[in-house]
């Protein structure tokens, strides 16, 4: 009976032994089923994710296709459009270069007639002008034929008492050149002919208006005497202008020296009538002793009161 009692007591401690391990094996089976269901879902879920990124890939990838797809449209039209645009700006640029040269080509033409032009019209100025110069000298040959021979001017001097016969007047009495010839001796200097070349002039000229040569003609000592009396007309007109001009609007001076002996040449501007300034040269050679300033004051003044004597 103990045997038994003893062998019951070791098939329960058994029993409960293997009951514990079967609880335990329970328990961690259901642990194990339970981390397996958990991580079989957490991986179900990690597919799933994976799923939808792979799926939301695909469609990014089908987007940049399409989007790459478009941009190489764009990129064929946009070379299609610059092909195009350079044939058109090859074509304008030949354009430009035939307008270019068709524009160069109607210039030279055009400054060709116009220099043309202006060659005739130069040429039909040049005829016109010789046309009435021809016209007035035909007239001045009819008003000379015309013109009785008692009026015309003879080349020669004359004596200084007219009522006198040449026999009486050759006594004491002296001859002189008309007013007239002194006129035009001072009308050539003034022009700026050389006096060794008026007797020529006078000559020229008077052969020209009457076809006959001049009985006499000036000296030439004679015409630079005259240049004294252009001086003084030159002197009086000068004198004349300051002394009726109610104001001296402009004063110039010129100094210089030569050889050591300076000289100063003064011109005065008068307000003329127009409104312009008129320059009067009162002289182009004032003579100084010094080239202080009181000096050349003093001599433009000295100057300026010689030539307002003559008024």
């Amino acid at each position: 009976m103990k045997k038994m009692d003893a062998a019951d007591d070791t098939f329960d401690k058994q029993k409960r032994e293997w009951q514990n391990k079967i609880c335990e094996l329970e328990s961690t089976l259901n642990k194990t089923r339970d981390s397996y269901h958990a991580v079989k879902a957490r991986r179900r879920q990690q597919a799933t994710a994976e799923e939808l990124k792979r799926n939301k890939l695909k469609d990014e990838i089908h987007e940049l296709n399409e989007w790459i797809l478009e941009l190489d449209n764009a990129r064929e039209a946009a070379e299609a459009e610059t092909r195009k645009a350079n044939k058109e700006t090859r074509q304008i640029n030949k354009k430009y270069i035939r307008a270019k040269d068709d524009a160069y080509s109607r210039l030279i033409k055009l400054r060709n007639e116009t220099l043309a032009r202006r060659a005739k019209e130069d040429e039909l100025t040049h005829v016109t002008k010789a046309l009435r110069q021809s016209e007035t000298d035909l007239g001045i040959v009819r008003h000379i034929l015309d013109t009785p021979q008692e009026t015309k001017r003879v080349m020669k001097k004359e004596w200084d008492d007219k009522d006198k016969d040449e026999h009486r007047a050759r006594r004491g009495r002296s001859r002189r050149w008309p007013t007239w010839v002194v006129l035009m001796i001072c009308e050539l200097l003034i022009n700026g002919t050389r006096p060794s070349a008026v007797p020529s002039c006078i000559h020229t000229v008077y052969e020209t208006l009457y076809l006959e040569a001049p009985k006499e003609l000036p000296s030439i000592n004679f015409v630079r005497e005259c240049r004294v009396l252009v001086e003084v007309m030159g002197e009086t007109i000068t004198a004349i202008k300051l002394a009726n001009a109610t104001q001296w609007s402009q004063l110039w001076t010129d100094s210089t020296t030569r050889r050591q002996i300076p000289f100063t040449a003064l011109i005065i501007g008068v307000l003329a009538e127009s409104g312009n300034v008129d320059p009067v040269v009162v002289s182009s050679c004032i003579f100084m002793e010094d080239e202080t300033s009181e000096m050349q004051a003093d001599g433009i003044v000295k100057k300026v009161n010689t030539r307002l004597h003559y008024v």
